[in-house]
This record gives structure tokens, C-alpha cells and sequence, in this order.
């Protein structure tokens, strides 16, 4: 048999690696059932397994060029968060459920295996379409280069909006009560600025990612993103850390691919570990508290959090999974109108928050959803896989779009999806619908401006 037919017939590298990935899963799920596993040394188990595809991402996609390495590792943060810093040292167990609940308490251990073993699952199923689909893509400058000029005009004239919005929005919080008032408030602190000025802030945001794709020259580039990001201070003093540090890094890797560069191991070690402590700052003056020290264990533990929605899901999908459907498709006009105007039974959230604190829920303590517990409520383990699976393809198909004209709006679309371990299972598609809209009406007021500008040269 020729060298050629041999290579026709063997079995490419990926398929193997996707065999490999799934039958290490199917033996950690039988290894829990037969109960040769406690929980804790699933943790192990799986914080390896998360941390061996990061690199495995990193290794595979050219240091982590692909948003599937980002997703991985915010699922790591968000969900395994409180297992990577007990095995850094941190006292405490990561399975106490103490979100919310008055008397903390602990789910049987099959519950809390089988939640663990869904992030080791979803992870899988999510890498997997990345791999077997996986083709080198490099960045295209976008047709239309001289609207550059026009989306730098237009993010020049709304900027001051954007940073009028934003004071605003930090003035009111601090002047009633803090972080929460976002959610007792029933949208007050949207009024503050008034609907021009949110209007054009959004209108400024979608200029200056446009902008951000179609710039080529770098002085102005770093210029320009010194100044919009300089306002995402006030932001991460209002609360809304998640926000400010998804932007950081969904930009740096998008410069990365303007660039045709990648991450550096150190450097990015330095801007995580900054930013760690930087969110552990910011949640002292949220909290009106004094921080605690600036520890990377301390800052995983308290991300970590989100893996207790997942764990609730688990043990008391009995209590939930009547709504499950409701849960899913309310997160659409989630993104257009204030929480308060839903209420038992239609989000998940609300559900889960009045189910552990009623108390708490009235006064505004609540907890948000993730895609994981969703989609174990409404169809268990089969759901989960199916539901991550069909991530991992729109990562890969994002990670294709990542040039040319598609660049802005694959961007939007990746910034939502990577938040997903924190947020809904439906809510960041909503939230990238009403995104794309921005920016399509940013896209055609650039483009009237500057055949408005050429007319008026043709005249002259």
C-alpha cells in the first residue's frame, strides 16, 4: 500500500483527539456513579480537565487565537473558580452553597458530582466542533477604507455622551445605595442620563469598534482606544466588572489578529493578575467595604460563585424544570426592558433567587443564571451536551467571520458568547441582536456622512 492510500485511510489527528476527549469524559461519569470518586477528588479531576484544554487550545489555535480558548477560560474562572483556588490553598469548601442563603448549606454529593462533571462535558462538547473544523484565518481589512475618517468623526462627536452617560450613571448608584440600585430601581438609573445621551453612547460604542476594525495606522489606533477605555474606569467603579473586563480582552485579542500576532504567556499572566486585582479593589468601594487582600485565590473564589446556580440547577431541577421553556425564550425582551417587569416563573433567576432568600430577593440581593444550569433544567445531561456542542460550532463559525466586512459584528457576537458561563442561555444572542442593530445604524450613518462629504467636494 502506497504512502498516499495510507494517509487517504488514516484517521485524521482531530477525529482521534475527539475519541480521546470523549471517552476520558464517559470514564470520569462512570467513575462517579460508581461512587470511586468523592467530590472533592472530582475536583481535581476536573479543574485538570478544564486547565488541560485551555492548553490544548492554546497549543492548538496559535497561542489562543481562536474564541474558543477564550470561553474555555472564562468557563474556568466562572464555573471552576472555586476549585482552583482550594487547590491553590484557599479555606473553605467549593461546594457550600452559600449564595444568597441565610444558613449555608451543602448538596448531596451526586449533585454536586454531576455538576462538576457538566463543566468537564460542556467543555468537551464545546472544543470539539473547534477542532474538527478548525481552518488558519487570518485578518482582513474590511472594503471601504475611507470611512475611517468618518467613524473617527462620528466617535468623536458622540464621545462626549458616552462619558456624560456614564458619570451619570455612577452619580445616581452612589447616591442610592450603591451596585444594587441597578436592580431595585426598576431602570431609575437609566433615566438619569436621560435617552439622548444613552442613545449616542451606544452609537459611540459602535463607532469606535467599527473604527477599531477599519484603522490600520497604530499610533492613532492606541490613541483612540487610550481615551475609550479610560471611561471604562468609571465603569468598573459603577459595578460592572464582567462588562469592563470582557471589552479589555476581547479588544486585545482582536488587536492580536489585526496585528496577525498572538498572546504571550507572561505578559498575559501580568494583565490577568492586574486585573485581578484591580476587580477585588472595585468590589470594596461597590460593597462600601474595605477590600480584601490581592490574592489570586481570593479573586477565583468570589468568581467562582457562578458554579452554585449550576449546582442548584442539579439538586432542585424538580423544583424549576415546569418553567424551563419560559426561561429560554423571556432572556429575549430581557435585553429591551428592566428585570422587575418579570416575575415567578419566567426567569430563572428570579426563581432561584426567591427560592433560597425571598427576603434578600425584595431588598435586590439576586443571582443571575448560566447556560449550563438552563439547559440542565429544561432537558438534563443530553441538554448540556447538545447545547454546548451547538456552541462550540458558532465559536468555530465566529472564529472564520473574524475579517473583512463580517470583523465588527462576528466581534459583538464572540464578546456575548464567552460571557455565556455567567449569563443565560438565550440572553447573549438577544444582547448581540440588539448590538448588530447599533452598529448597522452606526455603519449607514457613516456611510451617508461620507457620501455627503464626496458630493460636497465634487461641488467644489
Amino acid at each position: 500500500m502506497t504512502a498516499a492510500v495510507q494517509a487517504q485511510n488514516a484517521i485524521p489527528m482531530a477525529w482521534m483527539e475527539s475519541f480521546a476527549l470523549a471517552a476520558v469524559v464517559s470514564l470520569d461519569y462512570l467513575a462517579i456513579r460508581a461512587g470511586w470518586l468523592t467530590p472533592e477528588q472530582h475536583s481535581v479531576v476536573v479543574t485538570a480537565g478544564l486547565a488541560g484544554l485551555l492548553v490544548m487550545t492554546w497549543l492548538r489555535f496559535h497561542r489562543g487565537m481562536h474564541p474558543v480558548w477564550l470561553f474555555l477560560g472564562m468557563l474556568l474562572l466562572f464555573q471552576g473558580g472555586r476549585m482552583v483556588a482550594a487547590l491553590m490553598g484557599m479555606d473553605g469548601d467549593p461546594y457550600l452553597i452559600d449564595l444568597q442563603s441565610p444558613v449555608p448549606f451543602t448538596l448531596p454529593a451526586e449533585a454536586n458530582l454531576t455538576a462538576a462533571w457538566l463543566l468537564l462535558l460542556s467543555g468537551v462538547a464545546i472544543y470539539i466542533p473547534c477542532s474538527l473544523s478548525y481552518r488558519v484565518s487570518e485578518f482582513e481589512a474590511p472594503p471601504g477604507k475611507d470611512l475611517t475618517q468618518v467613524l473617527l468623526l462620528l466617535f468623536l462627536a458622540t464621545f462626549p455622551f458616552h462619558i456624560y452617560k456614564n458619570v451619570q450613571y455612577l452619580s445616581y448608584l452612589r447616591a442610592h445605595g450603591g451596585y444594587l440600585a441597578i436592580y431595585t430601581d426598576g431602570g431609575a438609573h437609566l433615566e438619569a442620563a436621560g435617552s439622548l445621551a444613552r442613545v449616542l453612547s451606544q452609537v459611540c460604542s459602535s463607532a469606535f469598534l467599527l473604527y477599531f476594525v477599519y484603522e490600520q495606522r497604530k499610533r492613532r489606533l492606541l490613541a483612540v482606544c487610550a481615551a475609550y477605555f479610560a471611561v471604562t474606569v468609571v465603569e468598573l467603579l459603577i459595578g460592572l466588572r464582567g462588562k469592563a473586563f470582557l471589552l479589555v480582552f476581547t479588544f486585545l485579542f482582536l488587536y492580536k489578529k489585526k496585528q496577525h500576532s498572538h498572546f504571550r504567556g507572561v505578559s498575559l499572566a501580568i494583565l490577568v493578575t492586574t486585573l485581578a486585582a484591580v476587580a477585588q479593589l472595585v468590589a470594596g468601594f461597590r460593597e462600601m467595604r474595605e477590600s480584601a487582600a490581592a490574592s489570586p485565590a481570593v479573586f477565583l473564589w468570589a468568581q467562582g460563585v457562578s458554579f452554585q446556580v449550576t449546582a442548584l440547577a442539579v439538586g432542585f431541577r424538580h423544583l424549576f424544570s415546569g418553567h424551563g421553556l419560559e426561561y429560554i425564550l423571556n432572556q429575549i425582551p430581557l435585553v429591551f426592558v428592566h428585570q422587575d417587569r418579570f416575575g415567578e416563573g419566567q426567569l430563572f433567576g428570579i426563581d432561584l433567587s426567591n427560592f433560597l432568600n425571598a427576603e434578600a430577593m425584595s431588598l435586590g440581593f439576586g443571582t443571575g443564571s448560566t447556560y449550563l444550569a438552563e439547559a440542565y433544567v429544561v432537558g438534563g445531561i443530553p441538554a448540556v451536551a447538545v447545547a454546548s456542542a451547538l456552541i462550540g460550532a458558532l465559536l468555530s463559525r465566529l472564529h472564520l467571520s473574524l475579517r473583512g466586512a463580517s470583523c465588527a459584528f462576528a466581534t459583538v457576537a464572540m464578546m456575548n458568547l464567552i460571557y455565556m458561563p455567567r449569563s443565560g442561555m438565550v440572553e447573549p444572542f438577544a444582547a448581540t441582536f440588539k448590538s448588530w442593530l447599533a452598529l448597522g445604524v452606526t455603519l449607514l450613518m457613516a456611510h451617508t456622512v461620507h457620501r455627503a462629504l464626496e458630493m460636497t467636494r465634487r461641488e467644489q
